[in-house]
């Protein structure tokens, strides 16, 4: 998506935006953009969908010369409609 919005000249988020007409991704991609700060650094971002679920991440990657790469941190939105077991909903978003 980062190259055909590079190609196309526009911001990566805004291009995804523009290209999405499901409004529950659309709504991950805000929610996650926003809380992350979005337009503020150089920074990557991700979605998807599976099995009713919608989930947008975005990354923050520190890269220098002669050391490992290093995630600095990320942020997720997930919206998966009505939740049934709280606990399995923490388990399979948090980083323990």
């Amino acid at each position: 998506m980062d190259e055909l919005a590079a190609l196309a000249g526009i911001e990566p988020l805004e291009f995804r935006l523009r290209n999405l007409k499901d409004d529950r991704l659309r709504a991950v991609f805000e929610a996650a953009a926003g809380k992350f700060g979005w337009g503020k650094g150089n920074f990557g971002i991700a979605g998807g969908f599976e099995k009713g679920s919608y989930v947008a991440t975005c990354a923050e990657v520190r890269v220098e010369p002669g050391k490992p790469a290093r995630v600095v941190r990320v942020v997720q939105a997930y919206e998966c409609g009505a939740v049934v077991n709280p606990d399995q909903l923490r388990n399979q978003n948090e980083a323990r």
